[in-house]
């Protein structure tokens, strides 16, 4: 319907041969066919969107008379565009735009004289409210969010869309980012090398040749230009958070096919000598047989397709999105159909990050479950077979031999390459390494991954598994070591960029720590893990006012409010510690370390009561926590009970390693008027921590 209409549109244009340029031109759009295998959204909003161009101009082609069958058709496209995405709502600007376009040409220079032309004034806006009206009711009939405020909901829902508020991983230019990070060429990039060189050229043509012929620049031209160029314009304006490709501009390739097919046709037509006629024809029919060809071979995957602009497929393979939409995943569920025998009733479970789509394909097998997994966590769940798109796989992957992985029994292929595979799992031994980590067994888990990388080991999940359970096991050098391994089969692999930047901090190896967060945020500048790395290392280098103004952007992360907190408590802003811990604790009260910290806050409020309360807490949790020791001795010694004290601090005796502890000896033996043995105290606490501030408060106090 949409490939007729584009016809329609290019016949009452430019004539029979833009109008048969049209159809040909938008049959062979590769990204528009394509997608109408799939695809329940964007192309009928295309579908809709082209209507209503069509039956906007049709509208103004007999007035001033509107005939029934334009009226009807434009309320018919703007309810199928609208009642699809609530981007519809932009027909209604442009059909008062074209309205008011044709009024000022009809009357020219003295159109603003509205009295003397109140009866065409009036003709026109009571269609428009007639369209808005008819097809607004229609629009919104069937959409229950709408009803509930018919005026407000529609433009809310736009509002939404257009700052679509979740982040998905795209690969554009041969990086991962996120959907929220895309730059702005993003649109514009993927019109230019998704689209056929032969539209993509003639449009280009168009905009030069209507600047040498300017008697071109019609009112249709303007319309077709605008419907093409406006809402990329606004994509890109409002920092739109697109992703799949082309997919949500899908509706400016009927207007870009037309205006394409306009320059191709007068270039066929304008000619006067037979020779340059027919090298243009030669130049139309090399450009055009490129996506024919590509349609033919590669049908029903059509829609993976980019010109030569950027070397075709195999040019764009690893640096752009292929096979966003899954469509190949069909074709690799009937293979596994065709190849493997499920009749003997054995429950198999297949892999997939489209578990639902799986599910669908193998729907008359009920022996066949399929189960959900990202790419790179597939290892960790019980599984016989997987079907996986090579959506969201590293581009260093795709490009250096590591994609298909081992085990890979067929691959469903677009020009050759892979866009979505079957594997077969090659063993088991790594189920039972992941059952020993669920039992907390992180050494025979240890042993038993190492067993398993020697006969396959470019299994990147594998490696990052061992540097857990390394970190698990408090083995740092392990940690890192196999950290690296998992980030030589990909560099970005952000959880094994977590384990080494985490190893890096606790080695004291700053640095390399910010080299590892960099890679973490340049993939996704929202990353919670990101901005709290970044935040421990500000704090480990005591740069406290860096540290909370990166915290400060995940306020919703237990651990970052806690951090906060403790950078406030060391800087003795007690009561905002207190507001953070309290923050940080709301759905967790079972942090022991935390609650004694905000314990030690009220203490040092001068807030016993509330410490004692809290310190209660803790015990009833772990009553051999040393945190609760330090806490209660601080309390007595507030309280003036230096004996008390002392023996709160006889249950950490064997401790020789917090600085906290001597200081509160310190003022236990200051108490007890040995102010010999008091500085003695500081200065171990100084030996262990020579910037600690109560420690120097204290030495000034006692003096030197």
């Amino acid at each position: 319907l949409g490939i007729l209409f584009v016809g329609l549109m290019g016949l009452r244009w430019g004539g029979g041969l833009c109008g048969l340029l049209s159809l040909l031109l938008m049959f062979f759009t590769p990204r528009y066919f394509g997608h109408s295998m799939n695809n329940l959204k964007d192309i009928p909003f295309a579908v809709g969107y082209i209507i209503s161009l069509y039956y906007t101009v049709r509208l103004f082609d007999f007035y001033p008379r509107f005939r029934k069958r334009d009226v009807i058709g434009l309320v018919l496209g703007i309810f199928l565009a609208l009642g699809t995405r609530s981007g519809g709502l932009l027909l209604y600007p442009m059909l008062f735009m074209y309205a008011g376009l044709f009024y000022i040409g009809l009357h020219g220079k003295q159109f603003y004289k509205f009295r003397a032309y109140r009866k065409d004034v009036g003709r026109i806006l009571a269609v428009f409210a007639i369209i808005f009206v008819l097809s607004y009711a229609l629009s919104i009939a069937l959409w229950p969010f709408a009803l509930e405020n018919p005026l407000v909901n529609v433009v809310d829902s736009l509002n939404k869309f257009t700052n679509f508020s979740v982040a998905v991983r795209s690969l554009f230019g041969g990086e991962e980012v996120m959907s929220m990070m895309l730059p702005w060429n993003y649109a514009p990039t993927y019109l230019l090398i998704g689209m056929p060189l032969v539209t993509v050229l003639g449009l280009l043509g168009y905009l030069v040749y209507i600047c040498i012929q300017r008697k071109e620049f019609s009112l249709i031209s303007y319309f077709m230009l605008f419907a093409t160029i406006f809402p990329v314009c606004w994509v890109i304006y409002k920092h739109s958070n697109i992703f799949g490709g082309i997919r949500h501009l899908l509706f400016v390739l009927p207007p870009m096919v037309l205006i394409a097919s306009r320059f191709w046709s007068l270039m066929l037509q304008k000619p006067a000598s037979k020779y340059v006629k027919y090298g243009v024809l030669s130049v139309f029919l090399i450009l055009f047989s490129r996506p024919v060809v590509h349609a033919i071979k590669n049908h029903p995957h059509e829609y993976v397709y980019f010109n030569e602009l950027v070397g075709g497929n195999k040019g764009a393979y690893g640096r752009y999105e292929a096979d966003y939409y899954f469509n190949s995943v069909k074709q690799s569920c009937d293979w596994l159909k065709g190849n493997v025998d499920f009749s003997d009733g054995k429950e198999i479970v297949i892999v997939s990050q489209v578990p639902l789509i799986v599910s669908y394909y193998f729907r008359e097998y009920p022996n066949v479950k399929a189960i959900y997994s990202k790419y790179y966590e597939k290892y960790a769940k019980n599984w016989d077979y997987a079907v996986f798109g090579n959506v969201h796989v590293s581009p260093f992957q795709l490009l250096n031999g590591l994609y298909p992985p081992e085990g890979t029994i067929y691959t469903a292929d677009v020009d050759g390459l892979p866009v979505s595979i079957v594997i077969k799992r090659p063993s088991k031994l790594d189920c039972e390494g992941f059952e020993a980590e669920g039992n907390n067994d992180y050494a025979k888990a240890l042993e038993i991954f190492t067993a398993y990388v020697q006969t396959y080991p470019n299994v990147e999940e594998i490696w990052l598994e061992m540097s857990f359970a390394s970190f698990k096991l408090n083995d740092r050098e392990k940690q890192l070591q196999y950290a690296n391994k998992a980030l030589q089969l990909y560099p970005f692999f952000s959880t094994a960029l977590v384990l080494s930047a985490s190893a890096y901090i606790d080695d004291g190896e700053y640095d390399k720590a910010l080299i590892d967060i960099g890679k973490i945020q340049k993939e996704d500048r929202t990353s919670k893990w990101g901005f709290y790395l970044r935040g421990l290392v500000y704090f480990k280098q005591r740069k406290y006012n860096e540290s909370i103004e990166v915290l400060k952007n995940i306020l919703d992360d237990e651990r970052a409010l806690l951090l906060l907190a403790n950078i406030y408590r060391i800087n003795k802003m007690y009561g905002d510690a207190i507001h953070y811990y309290e923050a940080g604790l709301s759905d967790n009260r079972n942090n022991v370390v935390a609650l004694s910290q905000l314990a030690d806050c009220y203490c040092r409020m001068g807030n016993a009561e509330e410490a004692s309360k809290i310190i209660m807490e803790v015990c009833d949790i772990d009553s051999d926590y040393v945190g609760v020791y330090e806490v209660l001795a601080r309390v007595a010694i507030m309280l003036n009970k230096p004996a008390e004290a002392e023996l709160m601090l006889s249950f950490c005796k064997q401790i020789d390693s917090d600085p906290e502890l001597f200081v509160l000896r310190a003022q236990v033996y200051n108490m007890k008027g040995n102010l010999s043995m008091a500085k003695q105290m500081i200065d171990k606490a100084l030996t262990l921590d020579p910037t600690y501030w109560e420690a120097l408060e204290l030495q000034q106090l006692y003096g030197q």
